[in-house]
């Protein structure tokens, strides 16, 4: 199913390409066509978080060899 949702736009990728046009001008366009926005991030590390606990990213690690470098 991923592909379904996003073959039309690696269609019109691959057509720009063919045509010799810059993959940021693809992207750009891409971007206004359809109205997408950066979204910002959420912060994923909580501050609370001690170098012995277990990482919040679910890894399973401590957060000192985990995300904590």
């Amino acid at each position: 199913m991923f592909f379904h949702h996003v073959w039309p736009y690696m269609d019109y990728m691959a057509d720009q390409l063919r045509q010799k046009q810059a993959p940021a001008n693809i992207m750009k366009y891409l971007q206004e066509k359809e109205g997408f926005k950066n979204k910002p991030l959420k912060k994923t590390v909580q501050n609370n978080v001690g170098r012995n606990d277990p990482c919040p990213c679910g890894s399973g690690k401590k957060f000192k060899h985990c995300c904590g470098r």
